[in-house]
């Protein structure tokens, strides 16, 4: 707009020095110069009502360093090719304040569906909001452009490398029992609310686990083995809070050392829940952890909520939301990288990025 503004006043200043000189060729030059800027006028206005866009991101979760695939799909609904097309994309990271802009310029656009592709190599882990702001409509010749708002965005989970502590599961914390939804599938157990199977009558059954109606329909004697519930004697409290100014290694270091911990303890066996406060939701939420399917939906669960500092203590929070639960032990991740473990310190990471690998690589946990 700022060119179509500036050419108008030169053909108006042209206007004027052939009229107060009375040269023809200068008013015809003017003319001239008035009929273009006409009909570039008439051309963006009919190619900002026919153009509409949207961006994809096809491949919506990656690690650190990965290279990623970022589409802009546009329609032009015109009869004519667009030579030119300039697009502004805002990219943050929710678990950082402020946002990076970058303008980037496409190929020729023919009448129809075009898809255009970038590439991105995030360097850092994270809930990434990518959003197609506006675009840059140029004119026939590529000399005027108008711009159009979109304001259309998509979402990309980033995590972070993982790295693992030592976690030694004791007899403690292996055969702790409490409320459970899940149950083990190659051991049973005493929860009588589930069956785990129904087998044959061995020597030393009790007879209250006889199944009476089966052992009819059978013409032998069956038994009903209840479940073992899969307990949780860890609760690993994640307090993240978007810091005010960009610090990355912060945020590595806070999401290196909580996924870490908690793959740690899943992988040595220990069933855990993960829990943090929601801004989203306005209040505390916990994912059970007992496999890497769960982990991993524990991480893009967290990854794709807000955050903000809770009106009391994690521990409080999660005592009065989930009454008459027990767990043996509570661990707390804050927003300054301090570890407690039922309230008292056992590490608090450095922000260097070799540092906090190093020694959460030596942090030895026992449950």
């Amino acid at each position: 707009m700022g060119r179509l503004i500036t050419s108008l006043i030169v053909s108006l200043w042209f206007m004027y020095i052939g009229i107060m000189y009375l040269s023809e060729p200068v008013i015809i030059l003017a003319f001239g110069i008035l009929i273009f800027l006409l009909l570039s006028i008439v051309d963006l206005v009919f190619r900002f009502f026919a153009v509409s866009a949207q961006i994809v991101i096809p491949i919506s979760t990656v690690d650190v360093g990965e290279n990623v695939t970022i589409r802009v799909r546009v329609n032009n609904r015109s009869v004519l090719p667009i030579s030119k097309m300039r697009y502004e994309i805002v990219t943050r990271n929710l678990l950082l304040p402020g946002s990076t802009r970058q303008k980037m310029y496409g190929e020729l656009l023919s009448p129809g569906k075009n898809s255009l592709s970038f590439s991105a190599v995030p360097l850092e882990p994270g809930n990434y909001e990518v959003e197609l702001k506006s675009v840059y409509i140029y004119n026939m010749t590529g000399t005027f452009f108008v711009k159009k708002h979109i304001k259309k965005s998509t979402f990309l989970q980033v995590n972070p490398k993982l790295t693992s502590a030592g976690v030694t599961l004791t007899e403690v914390g292996k055969n702790f029992y409490g409320e459970s939804d899940i149950y083990h599938d190659l051991r049973p157990g005493i929860d009588p609310g589930e069956t785990f199977r129904i087998r044959e009558f061995k020597d030393g059954d009790k007879l209250q686990r006889i199944h009476w109606k089966l052992s009819v329909k059978m013409d032998e004697m069956m038994v009903k083995e209840n479940s073992d519930p899969k307990s949780a004697p860890v609760v690993l409290f994640l307090n993240y809070e978007v810091p005010s100014s960009k610090k990355t290694n912060m945020v590595e270091a806070f999401l290196g050392v909580g996924f870490g911990l908690s793959f740690s303890l899943m992988d040595a066996g220990c069933v855990h829940f993960v829990s943090w406060y929601s801004g989203t939701r306005k209040d505390i939420v916990r994912v059970r952890v007992y496999d890497e399917e769960s982990f991993y939906f524990m991480m893009a669960a967290f990854l794709s909520d807000s955050y903000e500092k809770p009106s009391e203590p994690l521990s409080d929070l999660y005592g009065d939301r989930f009454r008459g639960e027990r767990y043996i032990y509570g661990f707390e991740l804050n927003a300054g990288l301090q570890l407690t473990k039922n309230k008292v310190e056992i590490c608090r990471f450095a922000n260097s990025d070799s540092k906090w690998k190093e020694e959460f690589e030596k942090l030895e946990i026992i449950i």
